[in-house]
């Protein structure tokens, strides 16, 4: 009978490309710190090695990227070495909106804790230093951890000869107990993951979309 029929349609998108388009095309290079024959910082107690470290980081921020509707490319996805110059060159030739170098951080003094973001602020074409200072602001938010700086870094080879907005996050002090200990959890990395891609998703909000 007719009044059993239902006149409505339910439209639903779990395809959340299709929720975000704004972001289709957009390709982001993310650049896991060391690897290979280069573990850089090795934590004091727990013995973690950054290079795996910035790997999961880096891929966990890969995934959270493709679900928002980024294209991605990382300058390594294993224990691989990739040379300075090649992780900036593989940004330039793609043509990458943005460059983020993901680090995890280490100092003689282990009550130092918190998250540094390094820029090229001697370069006028690009705006590195919003970007880091957004980045920055998402990373402490996401995290908790305290600010140690936006820190002008010109001669880092990763973000002085890439071409786009460039920053290199460095996440946590693995020579601090208390900040060693969380990054040695998953949930921990995948917190800074969301922290970065927010501060990402900022930057093309508030900057290069206008």
């Amino acid at each position: 009978t007719k009044s059993s029929r239902s006149d409505k349609i339910v439209v639903r998108f779990d395809n959340k490309n299709l929720e975000e388009p704004k972001y289709a095309g957009r390709l982001v290079v993310i650049d896991a710190g060391h690897g290979g024959k280069d573990p850089g910082a090795i934590s004091p107690n727990l013995k973690l090695n950054e290079k795996d470290l910035t790997l999961d980081t880096a891929q966990r921020v890969e995934r959270l990227l493709k679900e928002a509707g980024f294209d991605t490319y990382m300058t390594r996805d294993s224990d691989v070495y990739v040379g300075l110059s090649d992780r900036a060159n593989a940004a330039n030739v793609r043509n990458a909106a943005v460059f983020v170098s993901i680090h995890y951080n280490a100092h003689s003094n282990s009550e130092i804790k918190g998250i540094q973001v390094l820029y090229n602020g001697n370069d006028p074409t690009r705006d590195n230093k919003t970007f880091a200072q957004i980045m920055m602001e998402e990373m402490c938010i996401g995290l908790g951890a305290p600010d140690k700086g936006v820190v002008n870094r010109p001669n880092l080879v990763v973000i002085r000869d890439t071409k786009m907005p460039a920053v290199l996050v460095e996440v946590a002090f693995l020579t601090n107990p208390e900040e060693e200990s969380l990054v040695s959890t998953a949930a921990y990395r995948q917190k800074a993951a969301q922290a970065i891609v927010n501060g990402i998703k900022r930057y093309f909000d508030e900057v290069l979309s206008k």
